[in-house]
């Protein structure tokens, strides 16, 4: 869906799909549910590589402190 291969996107943030069609609020919004509920689901449009928009359906849990991070 994005067109880039693992070794492209590893080690980046999510910012790399970020297709500006949400406003900063929906950000603060979604980041404020992430960090008093550790979790928010719901759509998002984000960009693939070769600036092209898809829409996403994405349920985002945060990983308690220690976690692995695979």
């Amino acid at each position: 869906v994005t067109g880039y291969e693992a070794s492209e996107v590893i080690g980046k943030t999510p910012r790399l799909w970020r297709s500006d069609k949400q406003d900063p609020l929906f950000y603060k919004d979604m980041f404020g549910q992430l960090n008093s509920q550790g979790h928010w689901s719901g759509e998002l449009w984000n960009r693939n590589k070769h600036g092209g928009l898809f829409l996403e359906a994405l349920e985002i849990r945060s990983l308690p402190p220690g976690s692995p991070q695979n």
